[in-house]
C-alpha cells in the first residue's frame, strides 16, 4: 500500500502527462510534415526530370521538321536545276539548223521544191513522278511524306511544205526522212491538189503537201556533220 501511494499534487501529475502527450504529437506532425515535405521535393524532381525529357524531345522535332523542311527545299531545288539544264541543252542546239535544213533538202526526191519551213521547240507535258520518299516518325504515328516534281522535256519540231508532181514523190521524201538518224517521227500531215500560175500558158496542176519531222531528243551532230552541212548549197528555199 505504502508503494502505491503518490504524493505529487493531482494537477501536477495532469500537466506532466498533458506535456508529454502534446510532444509525442509534436513529434508526430514534424514527421508527417517532413514526409510530405520529402514526398513534394520528389514529385518536383520527377517533374523536373520529365519537363527536360519532353523539352529535348520537342527540340529533336523540331530540328527534324526543319531538316524535312530543309530536304524538300533541296528537292525543288534540284528539279528546278535538271529543269534549266534541260533547257540549256535545248539552247546549245545540239543538232545545228543548218545540218536540219541540209538534211531536208538533200534528201528531196527529183522534181520536189520545198516551200517554207518552221523550226520550233515545245514543252511534252509528263505526268508527276515521285522523286523521293522520306519517312517522319512523329508521337501520334508515322506518316510517309513524298515529294512530286514535274521535270520538264522539249521537243523540237520541224514543219515544212513543199510542191511535187505526184503523191509517190511525197511518200519517198517521207522515206528517206525516215531513214535518218537525226529524227525519231516523220509523218504527212496533208497533201492536196495545187495549181501554179504560169505567164503563157494554163495553171499547171502539182502536189502540195505538209511534212512534219520530229528531231530525236538522243540525236547529237559531230564536227563531220557540221562541216558537211556547211558544204551543201541549200536549194529550192
Amino acid at each position: 500500500m505504502a508503494n502505491d501511494m503518490n504524493f505529487l499534487p493531482e494537477d501536477y501529475v495532469q500537466r506532466k502527462t498533458q506535456k508529454r502527450t502534446n510532444m509525442i504529437c509534436l513529434v508526430l506532425f514534424v514527421l508527417v510534415v517532413g514526409a510530405v515535405g520529402v514526398g513534394f521535393w520528389i514529385t518536383n524532381q520527377r517533374n523536373a526530370v520529365m519537363n527536360q525529357e519532353s523539352s529535348a524531345i520537342n527540340n529533336k522535332m523540331t530540328k527534324a521538321s526543319a531538316a524535312l523542311h530543309t530536304l524538300d527545299i533541296l528537292e525543288k531545288k534540284k528539279n528546278e536545276m535538271l529543269a534549266k539544264a534541260e533547257v540549256t541543252q535545248m539552247l546549245m542546239e545540239p543538232v545545228p539548223r543548218s545540218l536540219l535544213v541540209a538534211t531536208l533538202t538533200n534528201n528531196l526526191p527529183e522534181g520536189v521544191s520545198l516551200l517554207d519551213y518552221d523550226l520550233s521547240c515545245k514543252e511534252v507535258k509528263q505526268a508527276k513522278s515521285a522523286v523521293s520518299k522520306t519517312k517522319s516518325r512523329r508521337k501520334e504515328n508515322a506518316k510517309e511524306v513524298s515529294t512530286q516534281a514535274e521535270i520538264k522535256k522539249f521537243q523540237t519540231v520541224i514543219r515544212f511544205t513543199g510542191i511535187s508532181y505526184s503523191d509517190q514523190q511525197v511518200a519517198q521524201l517521207v522515206s528517206n526522212l525516215k531513214t535518218s538518224d537525226l529524227f525519231s517521227q516523220v509523218y504527212l500531215t496533208y497533201s492536196e491538189e495545187h495549181k501554179i500560175k504560169k505567164d503563157d500558158s494554163e495553171d499547171e496542176k502539182v502536189r502540195k503537201f505538209n511534212v512534219v519531222a520530229i528531231l530525236d531528243p538522243k540525236a547529237k551532230a559531230s564536227e563531220d556533220d557540221v562541216r558537211w552541212a556547211q558544204s551543201q548549197h541549200i536549194k529550192s528555199m
